[in-house]
Formats: C-alpha cells, sequence, structure tokens
C-alpha cells in the first residue's frame, strides 16, 4: 500500500476519533440506556454478580455481561466507573473503519475501494451517532466485524485465520445478542450465494460451514439456556418458532443448502452475468429508481413514524436526503462483485441484510425493528458504495481524465461534509428527542441519592441516570398522566397509584418526555409543570427540579 494512503487511513482514524468522542466530552452521560450499563458494571465490579431486579427496558442485558466485565476491568485501573464504561466501547468503535478498510482490501484488492469504503462509514451520521454510545451493541458490532474479516481470509490462509475465531466468537456471544443474528445472517446469506451459484464448493466455504455450525450451535445454546429472560421475551417472537424448534435451525439452513446444491447439480442452472454489459444508462436508470424509493421512503417518513417505533422525524429526514444520494454508488457494484473471489459472500450480505430488514417492516417483530437494523444494513452497503465508486468513475472517465475524477472527489467529499452537522441534531431538530445527560441533571439524581427515600419517577433518560447514581428503580414505563395530563389531581392519583413519591426532571425534560420506550417525546404540559412548581417543589439545581407526592 502506498505511503498516500496509509496517511489517508491515519486521517480517517483520526476523524472517527473526534466525531464519537463528541458526546464523551459534551455530556456526563451519553445514551438513553446507559444508567443501566453503568449500573450493570458496578455490580460486576463490587460483587462479580448479576444484578436481576431491573423493572422495564434491558431486562436482557445482565445474561449478556461482555461490556461490563470489559468495563470493569478497566474501573480497576483507576479509572472512574462512568469512564470505564464509555472508553471502551468509544476506542473499539473508533477502530471499525480499519477493519472495514482491510474487509475491503481483502474483497478487492483495491486500496482505493477500502479507503472510500472506509470513508464512507467513519461519518455517516446514522452509524456515527448509533455507535458513539456506550452500550453493549457497539462492542458486538466490533466483534462481529473480526469475525467476518477473519473468515474472508480463510480463503487464502485456510484454518488458520480460525485460530482467532474461538475467542472472539464467545466474547461475541455473551455480549450481544442482535451483533450475533446478524453474524448469524451474513454467514449464512454468503454461504447461500456462494455455495449454490459458483461451479465448485471452495475449501474456504467448506470451513465456514463448519464454522456457521459451530457458532450459531454456540449461541442458540446460550440464548436458550443462559439467558431465560431473552429466550422467552425475545428469542421466540424474533423467529416466531417455539423454543426447542430453534435449536434445530442452523442444521436445517446447511440441509437446505446441501439440496439446493444438489438441485443445481443436476439441472446445471446457473445465472450468467454478463460483466461487459455493464455500462452508464443501465447505472443512471438504476439510479434513478433507488432514488424515487429513498424520497418515497423518507417522505413516509415525514408523515408516519419509524417503521416499529413511535418516534417521528418530521421534516429532519430530508435533510440526509443529499447524503442518500452516496447510496447509488452502490448499484454500479451490481455486476462487478461477481469479479471477486468473495464477492457472492457479499452479495449474500447484502440480500439478507435486506430480508431482514423488511421482515421486520412487515411482520412488525418488537425484536427486528428496522431502526436497530439499519446500521448492519450500512456494512455491505459500505463496501458496496467503495466498489461501486471506482467502477462509476471508470465508467464516466474510461480514459482516465482527471479533472472529472477531481469533480466526482470533490462532489462525494461535499455530500459527506454536508451529513457532518446532522450526526447530532439537537434536540429541537429532532423533534424534541435527546439522549445526552449533563452534569446538573447527574447532581440532581446524586442529591436524590443522599436525601430521599422511595420511589423516583422519570423520564426514561433521566430515569437511567438515576438508576446509575441513584440505585433507584426505573419507572418511566408508565406514569404518562404525570406529565401530560390536564388535571393537576389526576396526576397525583396516577403517581399515588403507581407508588411514586418524587418526580424529577430538567430543562430537556420540559421540551420531550418520554414515558415508553420507542415512543415520540411530547413536551411537558405547562399546566402540571407550573402546579408541581408552585406547590410542591423540593430541589431546584440549576436545570434539574424535583418535586415531593403529597
Amino acid at each position: 500500500m502506498k505511503g498516500s494512503y496509509r496517511y489517508a487511513l491515519l486521517t480517517v482514524i483520526i476523524t472517527s476519533f473526534v466525531l464519537r468522542s463528541i458526546p464523551f466530552f459534551r455530556y456526563v452521560h451519553w445514551g438513553i440506556d446507559y444508567g443501566e450499563y453503568v449500573y450493570y458494571t458496578g455490580q460486576w465490579v463490587s460483587g462479580g454478580t448479576m444484578y436481576l431486579g431491573i423493572d422495564g427496558w434491558a431486562q436482557a442485558y445482565p445474561f449478556f455481561p461482555g461490556m461490563f466485565i470489559l468495563g470493569g476491568s478497566v474501573h480497576f485501573s483507576g479509572v472512574h466507573l462512568f469512564e470505564a464504561v464509555q472508553l471502551p466501547t468509544l476506542i473499539v468503535s473508533t477502530m471499525v473503519p480499519i477493519l472495514v478498510f482491510l474487509m475491503a482490501h481483502q474483497l478487492t484488492r483495491d486500496a482505493r475501494i477500502s479507503l472510500l469504503s472506509a470513508i464512507f462509514l467513519t461519518v455517516l451520521a446514522p452509524f456515527v451517532y448509533n455507535f458513539s454510545q456506550p452500550k453493549p451493541e457497539t462492542l458486538g458490532f466490533f466483534l462481529m466485524l473480526l469475525i467476518l474479516l477473519l473468515l474472508l481470509k480463510t480463503a487464502e490462509h485456510g484454518s488458520r485465520s480460525l485460530l482467532l475465531l474461538v475467542p472472539a466468537s464467545i466474547a461475541l456471544v455473551v455480549t450481544h445478542h442482535f451483533s450475533s443474528y446478524f453474524l448469524i445472517l451474513f454467514v449464512l446469506g454468503g454461504l447461500f450465494m456462494s455455495v449454490t451459484l459458483r461451479r465448485s464448493i471452495s475449501r474456504a466455504d467448506v470451513l465456514r460451514i463448519g464454522y456457521f455450525l459451530f457458532f450459531t450451535t454456540a449461541a442458540f445454546m446460550y440464548w436458550f439456556f443462559a439467558a431465560p429472560v431473552f429466550r422467552e421475551e425475545r428469542l421466540t417472537d424474533a423467529l416466531g418458532l417455539p423454543s426447542y424448534a430453534i435449536l434445530l435451525v442452523p442444521y436445517m439452513a446447511v440441509l437446505s443448502l446441501t439440496v439446493i446444491r444438489r438441485i443445481r447439480e443436476r439441472t446445471g442452472l446457473r445465472p450468467r452475468i454478463a460483466l461487459h454489459n455493464e455500462d452508464m444508462s443501465r447505472f443512471l436508470l438504476m439510479s434513478f429508481l433507488l432514488m424515487l424509493i429513498i424520497f418515497a421512503f423518507i417522505l413516509n417518513l415525514y408523515f408516519h413514524p419509524i417503521p416499529g417505533r413511535d418516534i417521528e422525524l418530521g421534516a429532519l429526514g430530508f435533510y440526509y436526503l443529499p447524503v442518500a444520494f452516496l447510496g447509488m454508488f452502490t448499484l454500479a457494484a451490481s455486476k462487478m462483485i461477481w469479479a471477486y473471489r468473495d464477492g457472492l459472500h457479499l452479495l449474500g450480505w447484502m440480500s439478507f441484510a435486506i430480508l431482514s430488514f423488511f421482515a421486520g417492516v412487515f411482520t412488525g417483530s418488537s425484536s427486528l425493528l428496522p431502526m436497530r437494523q439499519m446500521a448492519f444494513l450500512m456494512l455491505p452497503g459500505a463496501l458496496l458504495f467503495g466498489i461501486g465508486l471506482i467502477r462509476f468513475n471508470y465508467l464516466a472517465n474510461p480514459f482516465k481524465d482527471k479533472r472529472r475524477t477531481a469533480v466526482i472527489s470533490v462532489v462525494v467529499i461535499l455530500l459527506l461534509a454536508w451529513n457532518l452537522p446532522l450526526i447530532y441534531p439537537t434536540q429541537d431538530m429532532a423533534q424534541g428527542y435527546i439522549e445526552g445527560t449533563e452534569g446538573d441533571e447527574i447532581e440532581g439524581c446524586f442529591w436524590a441519592r443522599t436525601n430521599l427515600e422511595g420511589k423516583l419517577a422519570a423520564e426514561h433518560r433521566l430515569s437511567a441516570a438515576a438508576f446509575a447514581v441513584g440505585y433507584m428503580n426505573l419507572t418511566w414505563v408508565d406514569g404518562d398522566a404525570i406529565y401530560f395530563s390536564d388535571h393537576p389531581h389526576e396526576a397525583l392519583a396516577e403517581a399515588r397509584e403507581m407508588g411514586v413519591r418524587y418526580i424529577i426532571w430538567d430543562h430537556k425534560t420540559i421540551k420531550g418526555v418520554t414515558t415508553t420506550d420507542g415512543a415520540h417525546p411530547h413536551p411537558f404540559n405547562p399546566v402540571l409543570l407550573e402546579y408541581y412548581r408552585g406547590n410542591y417543589l423540593l430541589y431546584m439545581g440549576d436545570q434539574t427540579e424535583i418535586y415531593i407526592v403529597p
């Protein structure tokens, strides 16, 4: 690799760190569930055990302690617990573009493609926002990428690439279930395309089939026997199968691959892809159709909530439309991908990720929420983007016109730059939704821990903070009347019925309150706010207030 590409990759890494660390320096807590993860980590540090008494969201996470054990290990070195939870995930999230670069280079042997793919995921707003948060998914995604890279390397290194897979796989299984699900999906999708479409099965694919059986069996056994809450509340919901039948899924999948392979061998059926027919007119036509689909999807989000959630984006979605233009370059890779040794695996990743996304949209499964799948769908999209942009550049400049290459480069850079201010939208831009907790809110939670006894009501974000620093159980899953009722006496009656003795809010809560997971935030009723302040105010910080329920 040329020295210029090394410097460019170093710039990508620095940019990755800067973008993902912005919330780390701006907030004390970043991420709406961050408080639970701090508390779980503290439990492992103090007693080496899981805490299972949580009410509300994230009940299954104590059974996936990988991130908490890692954060606890950092804490033992003298780092404060809050930073010990944040730092490891910040570091692995920063390193994700390197793994994407290596994956693209393993597939294409082209440093230009690899660098473009890494840049794409470095600055893409939904990806940066999601994986800047210190949560198990951030670490799980990193481990998933590492495993996929090692599997790609089996094409040239054989079984030697499998040595690191065992510890990485165990770490993934005990860290994050959704990343494990997508690893299974990607490996199966790649095998489906490669085994059924190639003339012969390679030794690398035989090793990958063996790994698929190993990992899927290990993951399903862990989910089924070691994580009962996850098994009962998530596993059967995602697959729609009886609990015990789920254990047969990996073996049925491999058997199906064998059957499809035998049918293809006997019939001689194999799609013929004419690579030389790839031209600019076809690319422009397909790109136009894709832009129509993207525009229709964003237009739908303007009038309706995010699928599977109640969160409304409003006009915010249209700000991302220019960046969505970059997705059109993936179409230029649609034929070229066949020319690469493991290109069919990448095609399988994208195909199965799209199937899973639409399955989440049409079934309404709480386990396959489309919003949660977007980041995983962007992984094969980023790799195809790098391949497609280089291919598009060739289609536009078959004679290597440097001026046209420069124009294309400037357009891509401007579109990516447009995306930067949208990575962390303000609360006003996000229709009242916010995930950051600042110092004054944390101080209010500490005050509550020291001075109060009893149940503290808080909306989702503050409830997690109170749980982390005040050890007060979550209450945000109910209590709409406490924030939204037009009649103060109704609010008081619901608070008493829930056993609530205190209510905490801050300036962000006034703009947007979320009391149910996935619900769109609504402003605090000003009638209630004035009533509380005028009669029952107990504590007032710079931005935080606590009210006592009489």
